[in-house]
């Protein structure tokens, strides 16, 4: 796949396929989220009810984005190197590569539909505006295109989790427990071992962002529980966990321990030296979205016009799906539902749920999918009404 640059290198984009030119299906590309998170189990999300309805009418493509899974260089497992060489991993090349991978495998003039959630909707979205000539439809989930997301991942991120302690006992009571355990100093961290250390409250996120993105609350408090009843699964849970740098952060308003996610971040001097790199690249291990949240924090916009598509939303005559989770602490449901309301046409679903719609859409949204690759543009949204969410 050769670089946008005429003079840049060949590289090696690794996809799979599920389908083929001869079954007279119509082709369909799925981008992973992240940035730099492939879907670890392909077959697995295409046996869930959406993944079936598509298999059933789409010659699916899904690949590895550059910097990601298969298609990682060994070289990119370098910081220094990446950061060398930013202009091969900026939004534009990501978009191109979509495009060469289109062009390669179904021609240039057969339209594809685009399919993704988080970073997939939010590179989906760009390739689309970009390349709106090689689009026949578009099933976003989980993100926004109007250049205001930035400024409410973290107070969406604060204002989920605090609610879902307030309204789930449970949770609210293995919170408590949680915390009286940390102030005590009976939770300990690689006990016995020559490096070890109490553990704090903000060291709980990356214990509780796992079951709270997918608002999985009666699991968190199990989990919880099991690291302050010391039982195996706790230990073995708090074994996991990777404390950042021991520093003082002043405690906001989310669960746990009332740190928010955005000062989590600014507390590990990891989080601090990317954020001091240049915000140019978007590259493996998720680093660029972290240092671009932690910027969100300082009040900078990152990437602003890859965000901020409000204006040319309004032109596009594609048919658009786009689909969020009620309950999701990562991108809230409000922005995705602002960007449909700016597409001509655009259908909005609200799904009883948090990060993983696919999933948590279940039957209803698989039923809405069918119809959609079918042709249709307005559904019978009571299924999810009955559910708990909604639909536009």
């Amino acid at each position: 796949m050769d670089h946008r640059r005429k003079s840049g290198p060949r590289r090696a984009i690794s996809y799979q396929r599920f389908g083929g030119p001869g079954e007279g299906k119509k082709p369909l590309l799925l981008l992973h989220g992240g940035p730099g998170r492939p879907i670890s189990d392909v077959g697995a999300f295409l046996n869930l009810p959406v993944g079936a309805t598509l298999r059933a009418h789409y010659d699916i493509v899904y690949f590895d984005q550059r910097g990601a899974g298969a298609s990682l260089l060994p070289e990119e497992k370098d910081p220094a190197y990446v950061k060398r060489h930013a202009q091969r991993y900026t939004v534009e090349q990501y978009v191109e590569d979509i495009e060469a991978l289109r062009v390669a495998l179904f021609g240039r003039e057969r339209k594809v539909t685009v399919l993704g959630s988080s970073w997939g909707g939010f590179l989906g979205m760009e390739y689309v505006l970009r390349h709106p000539e090689s689009v026949e439809a578009v099933m976003l989930g989980s993100f926004e295109s109007t250049g205001r997301s930035t400024g409410d991942i973290c107070g969406g991120f604060d204002r989920t989790l605090i609610a879902a302690e307030q309204r789930h006992a449970g949770l609210g009571g293995a919170l408590a427990r949680f915390r009286q355990a940390v102030a005590d100093g009976k939770l300990l961290w690689h006990e016995g071992k020559p490096d070890q250390r109490a553990l704090r409250l903000t060291d709980a996120l990356g214990l509780a962002l796992p079951y709270a993105m997918k608002a999985r609350h009666a699991e968190l408090a199990q989990a919880l529980t099991q690291v302050v009843d010391g039982t195996p699964e706790g230990k073995a849970l708090l074994e996991q966990l990777e404390p950042g740098e021991d520093v003082t952060v002043e405690l906001g308003g989310s669960l746990p321990g009332h740190a928010t996610y955005c000062q989590e971040l600014m507390s590990t001097g990891y989080a601090r030296q990317l954020a001091a790199e240049p915000p140019a690249t978007l590259y493996c291990d998720n680093r660029a979205f972290a240092r671009g949240l932690m910027k969100t924090c300082d009040g900078f916009r990152p990437r602003a016009r890859f965000f901020d598509n409000g204006p040319r939303l309004a032109t596009l005559r594609v048919p658009t799906l786009i689909f969020a989770g009620e309950k999701d602490p990562v991108t809230p449901w409000e922005p995705s539902s602002r960007t449909a309301a700016l597409i001509p046409g655009a259908t909005f679903i609200l799904i009883d749920g948090g990060h993983s719609p696919f999933k948590e859409g279940g039957t209803c949204l698989a039923n809405v999918v069918d119809r959609f690759a079918r042709g249709e543009r307005t559904f019978d949204l009571s299924c999810f009404r009955a559910e708990g969410g909604n639909g536009t």
